[in-house]
């Protein structure tokens, strides 16, 4: 690679037909020069280029895939903020049942009627801790 590099940078300075000259085809360069990139040059040397240009152009190809799966993460987290906003409402609402509930089992006193209430109470607080827990899951991420 130092080498194809070297001939090169003799480019402008090297003699017709000489390693390092300007070319357009094979016939312009001498004898076991090649035109590579319109530079005459070995072209064994090519084969290394090739090969550069060729772990360069994987390496682009990483990278673009890379900027593909963080832009789809940012995508996920921006649509998990709105998970939290919706999870946060419905907990509000939840709460809102429980002092509800609260009220009335203050005011009856028939027993059955207040073990129905003791247990929807205790399912909306059951599902307050679920709606806690997925929010600071969320908010974890």
């Amino acid at each position: 690679m130092t080498r194809l590099l070297f001939v090169l940078a003799l480019a402008a300075c090297n003699p017709k037909g000489s390693a390092g000259s300007r070319c357009s085809a094979d016939a312009d360069c001498g004898s076991g020069l090649a035109c590579v990139l319109e530079i005459c040059a070995d072209p064994a040397l090519s084969k290394h280029v090739d090969d550069a240009r060729s772990k360069a152009q994987k390496d682009l190809e990483r990278i673009q895939e890379s900027r593909r799966e963080l832009e789809a993460e940012r995508t996920k987290l921006a649509a998990g903020a709105d998970d939290v906003t919706v999870l946060e409402q419905e907990l509000a609402g939840l709460r809102a049942n429980v002092q509800d509930l609260e009220k009335v089992l203050e005011t009856t006193q028939e027993e059955r009627d207040r073990k129905v209430l003791l247990d929807t109470k205790q399912g909306v607080e059951k599902r307050i801790a679920q709606q806690e827990a997925r929010i600071a899951e969320l908010k974890s991420r």
